[in-house]
């Protein structure tokens, strides 16, 4: 639990300075991205260099939740906001053979990708924007698969129809990527 700085009003619920109070916050995702290749230059030289620019669309379902309670006078908040998410946006990529140097990896990449479109609560409320700015640094293990880990900063504005929200989340992120 923390202590209230100041007096302040949340989803109906009020504090007083020195009130306790317990809050938590959570906002997840799941959703697919497609891309294509625009460019590719491929070179042939000493380290077998390709370079990419590609378009990309994405689809999303996000949802955005908080709690707050008074633990002083017992009254509480909620509020859940599901929202679709649909971005348009672009990137780059550029990849260097390894595989007589590092047998592991066929290839690793660095690249970067952003896009921005927009946010629509599932409930009611207002359409809102949405932004993604991505750098990776991938192991292409088969031409298909590879492993990867990054840097993503998410960003949304929206007002749903339980809670308004402008706000981003960023932070390291691993995994595998798989392309066909």
């Amino acid at each position: 639990s923390s202590v209230a700085d100041s007096a302040a009003t949340l989803g109906g619920v009020g504090f007083a300075a020195g009130d306790r109070y317990d809050s938590s916050f959570s906002w997840w995702s799941a959703g697919a991205e497609v891309s294509y290749e625009a460019l590719r230059v491929h070179r042939d030289g000493a380290n077998g260099t390709d370079f990419g620019l590609f378009l990309l669309g994405s689809l999303d379902v996000q949802s955005v939740s908080r709690d707050l309670v008074n633990l002083d006078t017992g009254l509480a908040t909620d509020a859940h906001e599901p929202v679709f998410v649909a971005e348009v946006g672009g990137g780059f990529r550029l990849g260097f053979d390894t595989r007589a140097s590092v047998p592991l990896f066929r290839s690793i990449e660095i690249s970067g990708k952003g896009a921005v479109g927009a946010a629509v609560p599932m409930g009611d409320g207002d359409l809102g924007g949405a932004t993604r700015i991505e750098a990776l640094f991938s192991g292409r293990v088969t031409e298909s698969l590879s492993l990867f880990i990054g840097y993503r900063l998410v960003g949304l504005g929206l007002t749903g129809e339980e809670m308004g929200m402008a706000g981003s989340l960023q932070g390291v992120r691993a995994g595998f990527s798989y392309e066909f």
